[in-house]
């Protein structure tokens, strides 16, 4: 009797051990706004800085200084301005919870008072390359892939604060070798632009 109470004691102690080896492996995949609130798709939010002295909010500013168009992608240097508001539409998929596996369009919900569509998209220059505005919304392909990005998790281990990637995976293209950097600001006569490959952006998403 005590070797049966023993034996079953013992498997008691593996079975408990084993259930929280699995809770303790249970990760989080959805992504959260500042109230807590998971973030959705085709939802308007405001993409900030965690650093609020670091500058404001996401929005748009002239490619060229000494032009008015086309418009490239900036955080704003006033670290009161919110930005323009961006909705997010995930690859194929309808209304949804947005998470670390979406490639996905950025729209900004305004007009591109310089024609052409809302859509973010990488745009390249000898220098570097940058996000512009102008993609063809939810168009996937080798000839569409620098209109996929997506949301990473700064640090492992935080759960609100985040960074922009640009790094579509196979599904957008399955045969296409994309070189993948995070969004980052650079300075450039004043403006911050958002360029791929710089030291990344620790951002939030307040809904709009």
């Amino acid at each position: 009797m005590a070797t049966h109470h023993f034996i079953a004691t013992f498997l008691l102690i593996i079975f408990v051990s084993n259930c929280s080896v699995i809770k303790a492996q249970v990760v989080v995949n959805v992504i959260h706004d500042t109230n807590g609130d998971i973030l959705k798709t085709g939802t308007k939010y405001y993409i900030l800085p965690v650093v609020q002295r670091l500058g404001g909010g996401i929005a748009t500013a002239p490619t060229n200084a000494n032009q008015t168009c086309p418009l490239s992608v900036v955080q704003l240097t006033d670290t009161s301005a919110l930005g323009l508001p961006v909705v997010f539409y995930s690859n194929g998929k309808s209304v949804q919870n947005v998470t670390f596996d979406d490639d996905m369009n950025l729209v900004f919900d305004a007009p591109n008072t310089c024609g052409g569509s809302s859509v973010w998209e990488v745009k390249l220059t000898e220098a570097t390359k940058f996000v512009g505005l102008g993609g063809k919304s939810m168009v996937r392909g080798p000839n569409f892939v620098n209109i996929w990005f997506r949301i990473e998790r700064f640090f492992p281990s935080f759960h609100f604060d985040y960074k922009l990637t640009f790094c579509p995976t196979k599904t957008i293209c399955p045969l296409c070798k994309v070189k993948c950097g995070d969004l980052g600001v650079v300075d450039q006569g004043g403006v911050w632009r958002l360029v791929v490959g710089a030291s990344p952006l620790r951002i939030k998403f307040k809904k709009a």
